[in-house]
């Protein structure tokens, strides 16, 4: 990461932060992925087989892919070897594919209503984050970049996702804090009621 570490007492409180920060951040992750679920969830969204049909190829090429790095074989020869039913495995990927592109369709939709972009001021922040995480210049991170047009789309789309999450997660907030502010004040309302009883007595 960059940072000195002068003693092992200063090593271990290291250790701590890295692993408190990183658990912190995969519970946001994990907090923010069930949010977009259950909003997918509830939402009515009408999806287009083709965008099925594209995302079931993609899948099931990282399943390729993956299965040939890690076990040197074709998709085939592991459903094989691992007894799995080649209609199960589909089935299931066709669950997944339906699953995001829902997911991708939801969040299009929350981000064409709320006029969610990303502008040049956008992509200089994340450039700045990426540098600062690396513990590298940002004139080297956006030199890198720039050179290459998927990386600056993918930036951006990486920009534009979280901003969408931002917005979820802030629905989600005020939605819990107006719940819980309507809970105290029935509750300080029933507190309230045993003296007007007495009163009225």
């Amino acid at each position: 990461s960059g940072k000195e570490i002068d003693s092992e007492l200063q090593f271990r409180d290291y250790i701590r932060d890295n692993i408190l920060e990183r658990l912190e951040k995969e519970s946001l992750h994990a907090c923010q992925n069930e949010a977009i679920e259950k909003l997918a969830d509830v939402t009515e969204v009408e999806i287009p087989d083709n965008m099925i049909e594209r995302q079931l190829e993609n899948l099931k090429k990282q399943d390729e892919e993956n299965i040939r790095k890690q076990f040197d074989k074709s998709l085939t020869e592991f459903l094989e070897e691992t007894s799995m039913d080649p209609d199960h495995y589909e089935g299931n990927l066709r669950i997944r594919a339906e699953n995001q592109v829902k997911r991708y369709l939801v969040l299009e939709a929350l981000a064409k209503e709320h006029q969610i972009s990303v502008d040049k001021d956008d992509i200089e922040k994340e450039i700045e984050k990426i540098a600062a995480q690396y513990n590298v210049d940002s004139t080297t991170v956006k030199g890198s970049l720039l050179r290459d047009r998927d990386q600056v789309r993918e930036l951006s789309d990486q920009v534009r996702y979280g901003k969408i999450v931002d917005l979820v997660m802030g629905k989600i907030k005020v939605k819990e804090v107006d719940r819980l502010s309507s809970d105290e004040t029935e509750g300080s309302s029933e507190d309230k009621e045993p003296e007007d009883q007495e009163k009225t007595n």
